[in-house]
C-alpha cells in the first residue's frame, strides 16, 4: 500500500510529491515540473507539453515540488530548467518522496577581442546562433567594452554561428531607420572547453566598383562576401557594406583568396517589390585591390526566396 504522503486521492486525481535533483544528488531549485505524455523520440519538444496552468509548479530551494490532479495513468514527469534543459522521465511509484535525477549541461563560453579596422567599438553586438535544434537557448548576445572584448556564457557543446554587427541609421524611402549591419559572421563548434574567438582584418585586400543595371548606377545595394574555403564547415563571412548613391561601394579587410561576393536590392516601395541581384566568384590570389563592376539582373522575388 502506498505512502498516502506520497499519492493522496482527490475529486480530480491524484498528488505527486518529488525532487529534483542532479546527477551528483544535489537540488534544483527553481526547475518547472509538470505531467504529460512520454517522450516522441521523432518530435522535437522545446517547451513542456501543453497542459493547464495548475498541473505545473515549480520546485522549491530543496528541489521539493509537488503536483495536484495528476491522472493516476500519467506517470511522465516533464522538467525543464536552465541548467538541465527540457527532461522528461517515467514516474516509478514508492513510498517516499521521488527522486528526478536530472543531468546537469555542460556549459561554455566564447570569449574575444573584436579589432577590426574602421569599426566603433561602442556600438558593436556580438551574436551567436545555435544550429542545432535541441539547445535549450538558440541566441545569445553580447556587447564589446571599451576595448573591443566580449564574452557569451551559457553556451552548450554545439555548432553555433557567431557574428559581429554594428547598429546604423540608415535612409529609406525618405525615412531615417535603424539597421544592423553584418561586420564579420563565422561558424564554430563548441566541443568540451571554453572557446578563445578574436575578429580582426582576415586581410589587406580590397574589392572596389560600382553597381548598375541598364547601365544606371544603384544606390542603397546590398553587398555580402564570403570565403569559397575548402572546409565547408569553417565558414567564414568578411563583412558586408552598400552602395552609395552613384552605386559606388568598397570591401575592405579581405584575404587574398577566392571570394563569392552576392549583390541585392529590394524595391519595396513598389507595388511588386522589384529585386535586382547577381552572385559572382572573384579571385583575389596574390591581388592587393580590385575593380569590379556589377550589372545586375531583375529577379522576380518568389524564384530568389525559392533558391
Amino acid at each position: 500500500m502506498l505512502n498516502p504522503d506520497f499519492f493522496s486521492h482527490s475529486v480530480i486525481g491524484m498528488t505527486l510529491r518529488g525532487r529534483v535533483v542532479d546527477e551528483l544528488g544535489k537540488p534544483i531549485a527553481w526547475a518547472r515540473v509538470g505531467p504529460g505524455p512520454p517522450h516522441d523520440p521523432e518530435q522535437k519538444v522545446y517547451t513542456l507539453p501543453s497542459i493547464p496552468f495548475q498541473r505545473n509548479t515549480y520546485t522549491d530551494a530543496s528541489g521539493l515540488f509537488t503536483l495536484n490532479d495528476v491522472n493516476e495513468q500519467s506517470t511522465h514527469i516533464w522538467v525543464n530548467h536552465p541548467e538541465t534543459g527540457l527532461v522528461n522521465q517515467e514516474v516509478i511509484p514508492a513510498n517516499d518522496v521521488i527522486d528526478i535525477q536530472v543531468e546537469r549541461l555542460r556549459l561554455y563560453s566564447i570569449s574575444g577581442v573584436v579589432s577590426l579596422t574602421g569599426v566603433p567599438l561602442e556600438r558593436l553586438t556580438v551574436r551567436t546562433v545555435a544550429r542545432f535544434t535541441e539547445a535549450e537557448s538558440r541566441t545569445k548576445m553580447s556587447r564589446t567594452d571599451a576595448h573591443g572584448t566580449y564574452r557569451l556564457e551559457g553556451l552548450e557543446p554545439g555548432e553555433y554561428s557567431i557574428s559581429v554587427g554594428v547598429r546604423e541609421r540608415i535612409k529609406i524611402n525618405d525615412r531615417m531607420v535603424t539597421s544592423h549591419r553584418t561586420i564579420q559572421y563565422r561558424t564554430l563548434v563548441i566541443e568540451d572547453r571554453d572557446v578563445m574567438l578574436n575578429f580582426e582584418p582576415l586581410g589587406d585586400a580590397r574589392i572596389t566598383g560600382v553597381a548598375t543595371y541598364n547601365g544606371q548606377p544603384i544606390s542603397d545595394v546590398d553587398i555580402r562576401t564570403w570565403l569559397l574555403a575548402d572546409d565547408s564547415e569553417d565558414f567564414i563571412f568578411p563583412g558586408s557594406t552598400k552602395t552609395d548613391q552613384e552605386g559606388r561601394f568598397e570591401v575592405r579587410d579581405l584575404p587574398s583568396e577566392r571570394i563569392a561576393i552576392r549583390f541585392l536590392k529590394i524595391d519595396r516601395s513598389a507595388s511588386n517589390r522589384n529585386l535586382w541581384s547577381k552572385t559572382d566568384t572573384i579571385d583575389l590570389t596574390g591581388k592587393k585591390e580590385l575593380r569590379y563592376l556589377a550589372e545586375l539582373n531583375v529577379v522576380d522575388p518568389r524564384d530568389f526566396l525559392m533558391r
